[in-house]
């Protein structure tokens, strides 16, 4: 069993499913990003998941990659 939600309600507006937000302001630490990915590793997806969670991840590694340079 899963929770979806089609629309997200914001103090400052309403935000569509499936619409990206700015990342202005967060700033995710080497040893979030490790402890994000190592809860994606230890999961189990649905089909219809692989594609946002293959999206999600390679961001992840892009800004770990860029955090050890």
């Amino acid at each position: 069993m899963g929770f979806t939600a089609n629309n997200v309600q914001t103090p400052s507006g309403e935000i569509p499913g499936g619409s990206s937000v700015s990342n202005k302001g967060v700033e995710l630490s080497k040893q979030e990003i490790e402890f994000l990915l190592t809860i994606v590793k230890n999961s189990t997806f649905k089909g219809d998941m692989i594609e946002i969670v293959y999206k999600t991840v390679y961001k992840l590694q892009d800004h770990y990659t860029k955090i050890n340079k």
